[in-house]
């Protein structure tokens, strides 16, 4: 990111608290500044869509976790419950000062990192973990794992 971009060109699980007014504040929206996605199986550009996770007053622990299938399929879930899905997401929209040969758009976002942040309030983060959804899915191999998606057959044990 270039230090003239206002915002970074990604796909985000936005972190909100609720205020405690009685109004509704979702955590685990999708932001989505320089890119576009694939929602309820339409094409969609707009910069935000709030999830349907509820709202948490006050400081309290949550679990959020973000599922990564590649381009195919991205869910953001809530202490377990999937809050929005969404896919195929190509490189768009508005972002200024953007360095063009990493923004490359109507090119699907294959790859990138991952960052932590908080724009406007603190956050404490308890846990964080990576999980490797690729590996040995044959179930008689030792290093046998039944939440792998793609199979990588040359590191299976037995």
């Amino acid at each position: 990111m270039s230090e003239s971009q206002g915002l970074p060109v990604s796909l985000e699980v936005q972190f909100l608290g609720g205020l405690s007014d009685s109004n509704p504040r979702p955590t685990a929206n999708m932001c989505s500044p320089g890119t576009h996605i694939k929602y309820q199986g339409k094409f969609y550009d707009s910069h935000r869509i709030n999830s349907s996770s509820p709202t948490f007053d006050g400081a309290q622990w949550i679990t959020v976790e973000a599922l990564v299938l590649g381009s195919d399929r991205i869910v953001h879930c809530v202490n377990g419950d999937a809050v929005i899905q969404y896919a195929n997401p190509p490189y768009g929209g508005v972002v200024s000062g953007y360095r063009r040969e990493i923004k490359l758009n109507g090119e699907l976002v294959a790859s990138g990192y991952i960052a932590l942040q908080s724009e406007s309030h603190p956050i404490q983060f308890r846990r964080v973990a990576l999980l490797n959804l690729k590996g040995c899915m044959n179930p008689k191999a030792g290093n046998y794992k039944s939440y792998f998606v793609e199979p990588n057959t040359d590191s299976c044990k037995f």
